[in-house]
């Protein structure tokens, strides 16, 4: 145990100090991508913090997201909604001149008094996820309900 945490202590400081990952990789023979977890803080064999700092929760990309899918499947079995789905895939922009096609994926789409609802859960709202929105209003008419 000692010996572990006395490496990544060294992998830190080499990481700091301005050594390539590669350079750092190949002396403790360890993958690029296991040096930046090392040196991000991470412990050996642990994934990286995520980018805003979600923690996956029972398969669902945050303790928020998971919450709402919890609500929504109590209210699924008492009848106020129906056809719950999760992770639906709604292309946005086409595949055009060998690039491939964009996609959003929505945490929820259900329907509710016969309406169809596209529900997304954002703790922050980046500016990718606007232009997204944006673009399913335009191509698909729908509004994409935050919560």
């Amino acid at each position: 145990m000692s010996v572990r945490l006395d490496r990544n202590i060294v992998i830190r400081h080499m990481a700091r100090s301005g050594v390539s990952r590669k350079r750092i990789a190949a002396e403790f023979q360890l993958s690029a991508k296991s040096v930046s977890n090392i040196a991000a803080g991470a412990k050996a064999g642990t994934a990286a913090r995520s980018k805003y700092s979600n923690e996956k929760t029972d398969g669902f990309a945050s303790k928020r997201e998971a919450k709402r899918a919890q609500d929504l499947q109590l209210l699924e079995r008492a009848g106020k909604i129906s056809n719950l789905k999760f992770q639906v895939r709604f292309e946005i922009i086409p595949a055009q001149d060998g690039e491939r096609p964009a996609y959003y994926i929505a945490d929820f789409v259900y329907d509710e008094n016969d309406v169809r609802v596209v529900e997304d859960c954002k703790g922050y709202r980046t500016d990718v996820f606007r232009l997204k929105r944006k673009l399913m209003l335009w191509k698909w008419g729908i509004k994409v309900r935050e919560t």
